[in-house]
């Protein structure tokens, strides 16, 4: 089975048959998600409203949908035919302007220029990045905009753990490295790259108690000071909030 397929078997099975408890060990470690998060929604607020939007892997739709309340003109993608049945359903329901589909996003059917935004949560690591980034930048207008939010793969104590919870996973997974993130510049005017969860991630077992918010607070600025001192420390973050603006055409 090719990996495009094993990717659609897996998030078809996924969305069809969601087991709470497979999940529930990682969503402990997403308690530290706040600072990436906060960056992520404020810059799909400032790009997204009155905008033609991509969501590149929209699972249920649940994002797209909350950003076609506030305006935008939504319209996802994703591999799964389970994931985009639901989030048709839900935008029926809604009677929202959000139209889904399921489609390979490496080889999108959409016309060149066709979205002011393109944004996704943990979709890049999924794919063949020259593909995917070629694909990104071809359908984004001249000043359009990107924004993405990825999984790091430097990190020893990360990868490790990937290691040991493969059922977690596809197996053909690829948590972004450096050379990744510097791929980007080949097909896009800007990118900024901002890198979260270093040090944050010692507070996840102190989620449930009184001191997680200050000390996730400590640890953040923690955080701060190690990628400011030490800035190759940055590439062994957990995660990265990726703003992208321009596609560079190819010169004919």
């Amino acid at each position: 089975m090719d990996r495009i397929a094993k990717e659609r078997d897996f998030h078809d099975q996924r969305f069809r048959d969601y087991d709470e408890d497979v999940r529930h060990d990682l969503g402990k470690y997403y308690s530290v998600y706040t600072l990436n998060t906060a960056l992520y929604n404020a810059l799909l607020g400032r790009y997204l409203p009155s905008r033609d939007v991509l969501e590149y892997g929209c699972a249920k739709g649940e994002k797209s949908l909350r950003w076609a309340k506030q305006g935008a003109r939504v319209t996802g993608i994703d591999i799964s035919d389970e994931a985009v049945r639901i989030a048709n359903a839900e935008a029926q329901k809604a009677v929202l302007p959000a139209q889904f589909f399921a489609m390979n996003a490496e080889k999108m059917d959409f016309a060149n220029d066709s979205f002011d935004v393109v944004y996704g949560e943990g979709i890049l690591h999924h794919l063949h990045l020259n593909q995917a980034y070629a694909e990104v930048a071809r359908v984004l207008r001249t000043d359009g905009r990107a924004v993405f939010v990825e999984p790091m793969g430097h990190n020893p104590a990360l990868n490790l753990y990937r290691k040991l919870t493969p059922a977690m996973r596809t197996e053909d997974e690829h948590p972004l490295l450096k050379r990744d993130l510097t791929l980007l510049r080949r097909y896009f005017k800007s990118v900024d790259v901002h890198y979260f969860h270093i040090a944050t991630l010692a507070a996840v077992p102190f989620r449930n108690t009184f001191l997680f918010k200050p000390l996730l607070a400590v640890l953040h600025r923690v955080d701060r000071a190690l990628m400011r001192v030490i800035p190759p420390i940055r590439h062994w973050a957990w995660v990265v909030v990726i703003d992208i603006a321009g596609p560079l055409r190819p010169m004919l």
